[in-house]
């Protein structure tokens, strides 16, 4: 992106058909921008100005018309994969935004009342340990670290091993240096030696995969998460369309199985209106989020696992909005099961 202007982005292929509401999917999103005038076309019909709306993840946006409200979609139904759908933007002046609105988007909602700076990646996703629909969100690092300490040390040790004139280094520490796994083999380059009752070991500290590779950044140490005997981690998911104004509307249900205790980790939501979410245990409240205007039109109640649910309990989530138009709603809830 240059100071006053973006870049043009050169043609991008659909990668799944587009819908009804204006929703288009493309392998990478992080080369366009909310409010960026971007022309769509197939192999049939001719490229039509659009503009971007909003900008979901790395591979989901939506369009809408030129100079008209964020909230108003354009019918991507037309343009499949099949037809060879796709779009590109030319060179063109970046969107301006007033000066209420950049002090706005940088002021944290109460409880913090703070003008915030925080981390965040290409998307806009904060950089935190919070899961969401696309997992933790932590900061990427490529393992190379410098660190420059000033400390005194006087220390008078010997800590050179020499087969002949220092056999048994002072243990005061460990220390790496040119020296032979024993006296009589070929010296190694910084070996890390120990001392135990006199004895001499040198101790190889890279680590390598059954195959004998050494772990690096090219054959990284693999993890896996196990959960406990009779765990099973579920996320589950549902979305309405169409939701007139004033009407308290279900997204989603969640019933526990039988014979079987469940904890809520995390519910998801998110919509095209400004709205009011709320989740429910057996019709109960337990928690309420909204969306505002100026600020994302997504929330997430973080539970932790601190919901308990027993066989049958019912977790149920629900949206209402005072939007003129008909929205679109969709959650997703993240439990875990015990059996």
């Amino acid at each position: 992106m240059l100071e006053k202007r973006l870049y043009a982005v050169p043609p991008q292929l659909f990668t799944t058909d587009g819908t009804a509401n204006g929703k288009i999917t493309v392998s990478n999103t992080v080369l366009f921008k909310v409010k960026q005038v971007v022309s769509v076309g197939n192999s049939t019909l001719q490229p039509q100005e659009l503009e971007i709306k909003r900008i979901d993840d790395i591979n989901t946006m939506w369009l809408g018309p030129l100079s008209q409200t964020i909230d108003k979609r354009s019918d991507m139904s037309a343009y499949t994969v099949a037809s060879g759908a796709f779009l590109f933007a030319n060179e063109q002046k970046r969107p301006s935004i007033p000066l209420e609105e950049f002090t706005r988007a940088t002021y944290e909602e109460e409880p913090v009342v703070a003008q915030r700076s925080v981390l965040v990646d290409k998307l806009g996703n904060k950089i935190d340990n919070v899961v969401d629909n696309n997992g933790i969100n932590r900061l990427a690092v490529d393992g190379q670290f410098h660190a420059e300490v000033d400390v005194q040390v006087d220390v008078d040790i010997e800590g050179i091993y020499d087969p002949i004139n220092n056999p048994d280094p002072d243990n005061i520490g460990v220390i790496a240096h040119n020296r032979a796994l024993t006296p009589t083999d070929a010296d190694q380059v910084n070996r890390v030696t120990s001392v135990t009752n006199g004895n001499v070991h040198a101790m190889d500290v890279s680590i390598h995969n059954s195959n004998g590779t050494a772990i690096d950044n090219t054959n990284p140490l693999p993890v896996v998460t196990v959960l406990g005997p009779g765990m099973l981690a579920k996320s589950l998911y549902n979305e309405v369309s169409s939701v007139a104004s004033s009407i308290l509307t279900t997204i989603l249900t969640y019933t526990v199985p039988v014979a079987t205790t469940a904890k809520i980790n995390s519910v998801d939501v998110s919509g095209t209106n400004i709205a009011a979410y709320q989740v429910e245990v057996n019709s109960s409240i337990i928690d309420k989020k909204r969306t505002y205007f100026s600020g994302p039109l997504n929330e997430v109640f973080n539970f932790n696992s601190s919901v308990a649910l027993v066989s049958g309990d019912v977790v149920t989530v629900r949206v209402i909005h005072i939007r003129p138009n008909v929205g679109d709603f969709n959650a997703r809830v993240a439990v875990i099961e015990q059996t």
